[in-house]
């Protein structure tokens, strides 16, 4: 089993110690490795402890922790600060990742003879197979849709439950905006800084992971609903009008 020491992987998690844990073993069968995963706790009730973070596990793993809760982008922001890769790769907290994710991520990054690619999006599927997992699934409300037919490879923007970013892209970008209160946008937004730069993204299909939607009418409300207000935000900060 190899490593890929040029790879960092960033995850921001708030109150869900048993999703984190699963997502850290997925990490751990990956085949090549990355080369560190930091994990930035954004004040959990119940501080991330060592014997909750899956320590022994076959990668550096750094746990960092915000006293007060920032968000998901700006947590990911003091994540990415604490990390060393070149290759910054990003999933989320209730997500398992498939063990040939990395090499995935981490191949069209560096693999492709192009400088101006900014970051690669990979496949976001259903671990759960309930109605509402099923619908999110079958509408690819995480897998942005190819837009460019003279690139039949490109895709519009990043989702940070299934993305690779080059560290000097992030930087020159500015990284997340940190602004953005809750999940819901601040990918998007981020996504807009890196193109205003003059960069562009593909889509890799076979880095997969496989995310925990949730279940049940009021909390597919909800998601629908914080997309909604961060849809709204990215669109008043940074369409023209």
């Amino acid at each position: 089993m190899g490593i890929r020491s040029s790879v960092s992987v960033v995850v921001a998690t708030r109150n869900r110690r048993v999703l984190l844990v699963d997502l850290l073993t997925s990490l751990a069968r990956c085949d090549p490795l990355p080369g560190e995963v930091v994990v930035v706790d954004d004040a959990s009730d119940e501080p991330i402890e060592p014997g909750a973070r899956g320590d022994g596990h076959p990668f550096r793993l750094r746990v960092v922790r915000n006293d007060c809760c920032v968000g998901p982008g700006a947590a990911r922001n003091r994540g990415v600060h604490a990390s060393r890769g070149d290759l910054l790769l990003f999933t989320d907290d209730d997500c398992v990742v498939r063990p040939g994710w990395v090499g995935a991520l981490a191949d069209a990054l560096e693999g492709r003879a192009d400088e101006m690619l900014g970051g690669v999006g990979g496949r976001v599927l259903a671990r759960d197979g309930d109605v509402f997992s099923r619908y999110f699934e079958f509408h690819g409300i995480l897998e942005p849709r190819h837009h460019d037919s003279e690139h039949p490879r490109r895709i519009p923007y990043l989702v940070t439950a299934n993305c690779g970013i080059r560290r000097d892209v992030f930087m020159r970008a500015g990284g997340f905006d940190g602004r953005i209160p809750a999940a819901g946008g601040e990918d998007a937004a981020l996504s807009m800084r890196i193109v205003r730069s003059g960069y562009h993204f593909e889509r890799e299909d076979s880095a997969v992971v496989e995310h925990r939607f949730r279940p049940g009418l009021r909390e597919f409300a909800q998601t629908f609903y914080r997309y909604g207000l961060g849809g709204r935000y990215v669109v008043d900060r940074y369409l023209p009008r």
